[in-house]
């Protein structure tokens, strides 16, 4: 039995910034990039979530995790993969 205290805790609706969803990338893993006002997070998934590249979202960055709020009004969460500060880095060269 696992207690409640165990768990990991869904961030507040409060806590979350409004974020656009810049690009998404087939996987698996699949791979989500955001911008938060210059700053750029990156998160990895194992399964598709509901979300439109090009949208605006609400996100929380928070010890390794991002929670994202899904199309759906749920809240997801993926691996933080990479955080930048100005443009986003360029797609990885396919050789």
């Amino acid at each position: 039995m696992v207690s409640a205290g165990l768990r990991a805790q869904t961030p507040a609706p409060e806590e979350f910034y409004p974020a656009k969803l810049l690009v998404i990338s087939v996987g698996p893993p699949y791979s989500y990039k955001f911008d938060i006002g210059g700053e750029g997070y990156v998160g990895t998934s194992d399964s598709h979530l509901r979300l439109t590249e090009g949208s605006q979202v609400k996100i929380k960055v928070s010890s390794g995790t991002i929670y994202v709020v899904d199309e759906d009004g749920r809240v997801q969460r993926m691996k933080l993969a990479l955080q930048y500060l100005g443009p986003p880095p360029p797609p990885p060269q396919k050789k």
